[in-house]
């Protein structure tokens, strides 16, 4: 099996993979460095470039990827492997969970949708009431 850690930017994503989800703690830190690298050279491309900047921007818009779908992503590859779930977790325990993994701070809605789409697939088994649900492995 293969594992897989991302790292998302504002021009794309940065992907690592390996054997060893152990491997992919280590490699995160680096992925980050290497985005923060390419992200200086291409905002250098866009001030080289006016002309081109727009034309940019449009098509960088239609590609993004939806917040959800990075969410499900993550999951599936970083936590649905590890013991994160052996306990029942609430959306924010995840949310903050995701933010230690990619520094970046989802919407607790999107968390939520994406933890109920993998409940919905039987990867994840539900407890509680409507605003008060738990997580855990199925």
């Amino acid at each position: 099996m293969k594992y897989i850690i991302s790292y998302d930017t504002e021009f794309g994503c940065v992907s690592a993979e390996s054997n060893d989800p152990g491997d992919l703690f280590f490699a995160y830190s680096e992925l980050q460095s290497v985005a923060g690298r390419l992200s200086e050279k291409f905002h250098e491309g866009r001030k080289k470039n006016p002309l081109t900047r727009q034309s940019q921007k449009s098509s960088r818009s239609n590609a993004r990827v939806p917040e959800t779908t990075t969410i499900l992503r993550e999951l599936e590859f970083s936590f649905l492997n590890t013991n994160f779930f052996s306990e029942a977790k609430t959306t924010g325990e995840t949310r903050e969970r995701l933010h230690d993994l990619t520094g970046r701070y989802f919407a607790s809605r999107k968390v939520s949708q994406a933890l109920g789409i993998l409940k919905d697939r039987g990867k994840l088994r539900r407890k509680g009431r409507r605003n008060y649900y738990r997580y855990s492995l199925s």
